[in-house]
């Protein structure tokens, strides 16, 4: 009988009832553990490989961007929109740098989210750079629910990993001052997996995350989970790992001066009294 046990921070395992976990006390089989003890996990992934350097910067922060605020379904043009001017300039600038392709701007269809087709002359089925890119790290086609992370971002330095989370949480995350003071960052998704992906790409750069259940609010058509970095020990890791290109850089300066000279809110990476 195979198992899944999940961890309040929303870590999962599957594993057989004989499974040993590290607690307090020592090694434990899963059969002898119930809900709410405590057992070790890791502060950190340190990369044990030279990182395979198949990825470039430019790739790292398209990722980010695209599975972010971007659409690659099938049998339609690669899609981006969001509202930032920087952002959009950038993915235009990626497009044609590495790709060849000229980004043309489409008329906003409500709001203010600036949108681009990423086509162009010569890029029809077959011929876009950018599909067959998109193919060949296996993400082509991936609709909200069904993003991960590519393979090869996994396999990358943690200079590549750190430019690729924050192009993503320029798009879908964001920096959040609490009403009680301080601070704590947030990734939103419909891909559960997608968010488990970000949580281990996070490990690699000593930032503790906690991924909450699906929910669905009444707007929502579909189960949508919550990424979080939320003490001020992991919110000033992820500060001086991670630069945030666009309007919320700023705001994760702002969150690191602040949160120097506070006090420590530490609630999943201690022991107890």
């Amino acid at each position: 009988e195979i198992l899944r046990v999940r961890t309040r921070s929303g870590r999962e395992v599957r594993c057989s009832a004989g499974h040993r976990f590290r607690t307090l006390s020592g090694w434990r089989e899963l059969g002898d553990l119930c809900p709410g003890d405590l057992v070790a996990v890791p502060r950190t992934l340190p990369a044990s490989f030279m990182g395979n350097a198949s990825v470039t910067m430019d790739e790292a922060r398209l990722f980010g961007y695209l599975i972010s605020d971007g659409s690659y379904i099938r049998h339609r043009s690669i899609g981006y929109a969001k509202a930032d001017p920087f952002l959009v300039e950038e993915v235009e600038r990626i497009a044609m740098s590495s790709f060849g392709i000229e980004a043309r701007r489409r008329k906003p269809r409500g709001g203010p989210a600036n949108e681009l087709d990423l086509c162009g002359p010569g890029t029809g089925p077959g011929s876009n750079t950018m599909i067959q890119w998109l193919k060949a790290h296996g993400i082509y086609g991936q609709r909200g629910q069904e993003k991960r992370v590519p393979v090869a971002v996994f396999e990358a330095g943690n200079a590549i990993i750190a430019t690729f989370l924050g192009a993503l949480w320029s798009g879908d995350g964001c920096v959040v001052r609490r009403p009680k003071g301080g601070w704590c960052l947030k990734f939103t998704s419909t891909s559960r997996k997608l968010l488990l992906d970000v949580q281990h790409l996070l490990l690699r750069l000593s930032i503790l995350s906690s991924v909450g259940k699906p929910e669905r609010n009444s707007k929502s058509t579909m189960d949508i989970a919550t990424l979080m970095v939320s003490s001020r020990e992991q919110v000033l890791n992820f500060a001086r790992a991670i630069h945030l290109p666009g309007v919320k850089g700023p705001k994760l300066e702002m969150a690191e001066v602040e949160m120097q000279s506070a006090g420590s809110n530490e609630r999943w990476d201690r022991l107890p009294l």
